[in-house]
């Protein structure tokens, strides 16, 4: 399962929004400033992908999903299916494959019942093969899909939200992203696999094979900071070696390792929900490192993906994820530049700031290579991130001061003061210097 076009109208602060994905396969960053709709990007997204049925189990507040002063909001997505998707198997019987889905939602008042917000399916009918309810919105094999929030934790959250878990599993695999509530049932599977797998011969325990992947999968170069492993898991949960080689429990670890952990545990969690294990690990079973990858596909929206990493994580989280999942499509946003450095392939799209009047847009060409192998100074130098944030106003001044000084300099017009204090301001801006000579 892939998303290859996504459109919005009136969407809180998005009033129009079209992105197309050509090869969804790959890293896509959306970025924006605080308050340009990144998170109900994220939601919309998700919300579609999941279906009206399954998402009015988290009764929302959709007045609060429709642009002020709109009646009704719109959300369409294209769904690209992959092989291994299936529905029933009697699918082919009654109909060819279909190759797109279109999921098509609106969100509208409901003038007959007190003007209640209603989110409900918009697409025209063209059969069963072409309803979303028959293939994504349904329970069939594959048509993976999660999306996670910014508060990514084992702990805290709304405790009457862990109920989801096991009442609501589907709605569950995009919890966080409208609600606040802890990944708790990661840590709670990892334990059951390790009480399960002691009564079963190792050499046939699936539990066995599940838990030996996963120690695999988090000990893989690049995603835990260099001296940090996870060591064991056992009945009271994970524990991991630290860089003074003294073994702590994974709740002991720092807000960062937990909120990459949490997402690196609850991914696996919820693919092999979806997937077989040996679908899921069968390329971590042998010794040839060059496998060291998970096959299956899938759709995954991280919402703050940069949230509680130091920018040297940041930096590397995004290429070790699309080398962990080269078949899944990752859909992030991001405050970040660095966070871009991982969408050689994929997309950088740009939100417009709350107010403007332009649509969103994708960075091409010259700016994205300076996004994706220049220095944080070359992407915020793009504009993607608006005006220069490199500097303040105090800043602007010193470097219009040291461009005045140069030219009195050149011109042989400076005083012995002038020249040391163009000296001064070099050491400030020495690549600028040149700029103004």
């Amino acid at each position: 399962m892939y998303i290859t076009e996504i459109e919005l109208t009136n969407i809180r602060s998005v009033q129009k929004l079209h992105l197309k994905f050509p090869k969804p396969a790959g890293w896509h960053v959306l970025l924006g400033d605080n308050g340009a709709g990144k998170s109900s990007v994220i939601r919309a997204i998700s919300a579609a992908i999941v279906g009206p049925s399954e998402i009015l189990r988290l009764d929302p507040d959709f007045s609060t999903w429709v642009t002020s002063g709109k009646k009704k909001a719109t959300i369409n997505l294209e769904i690209e299916r992959h092989e291994v998707d299936k529905r029933y198997l009697l699918e082919k019987l009654i109909a060819p494959q279909a190759k797109k889905i279109h999921c098509q939602t609106v969100i509208e008042q409901d003038e007959g019942n007190g003007k209640t917000w209603k989110f409900k399916d918009a697409a025209e009918k063209k059969g069963p093969v072409y309803d979303p309810e028959f293939y994504n919105w349904g329970s069939g094999d594959g048509w993976f899909s999660a999306a996670f929030g910014p508060y990514r934790r084992f702990t805290g959250g709304d405790q009457s939200l862990e109920s989801f878990y096991f009442r609501n599993p589907k709605i569950a695999a995009h919890l966080t992203a409208f609600k606040d509530a802890a990944l708790t049932e990661s840590v709670v599977w990892l334990k059951d696999l390790q009480f399960r797998s002691l009564s079963k011969p190792k050499s046939e325990a699936e539990e066995t094979i599940i838990l030996n992947g996963i120690q695999h999968f988090i000990n893989q170069d690049n995603l835990l900071p260099q001296g940090f492993r996870l060591k064991e898991i056992t009945p009271d949960g994970p524990f991991f070696t630290i860089p003074d080689k003294s073994t702590v429990h994974l709740y002991e670890l720092s807000e960062g390792i937990k909120s990459v952990t949490s997402l690196a545990f609850e991914l696996m969690r919820l693919l092999l929900r979806v997937y077989p294990a040996k679908e899921v690990f069968g390329n971590f079973l042998d010794d040839n490192k060059q496998n060291d990858f998970v096959p299956v596909p899938g759709v995954v929206l991280i919402d703050e993906i940069d949230a509680h990493l130091h920018p040297t994580w940041q930096a590397r989280i995004g290429q070790w994820f699309t080398r962990c999942f080269p078949n899944i499509q990752f859909i992030v946003t991001t405050h970040s530049p660095i966070i871009c450095r991982a969408a050689v392939n994929g997309s950088v799209w740009r939100l417009p700031n709350p107010g403007d009047d332009r649509e969103p847009s994708q960075i091409t060409g010259t700016a994205l290579d300076r996004l994706l192998y220049g220095d944080i100074l070359d992407a915020y130098g793009t504009g993607a991130f608006g005006a220069d944030v490199t500097r303040d106003e105090a800043g602007f001044k010193k470097l219009s001061r040291l461009a005045e000084l140069n030219v009195r300099f050149y011109r042989s017009e400076a005083s012995e003061a002038e020249v040391n204090e163009r000296s001064e301001l070099i050491k400030i801006f020495p690549s600028d210097d040149s700029v103004f000579s």
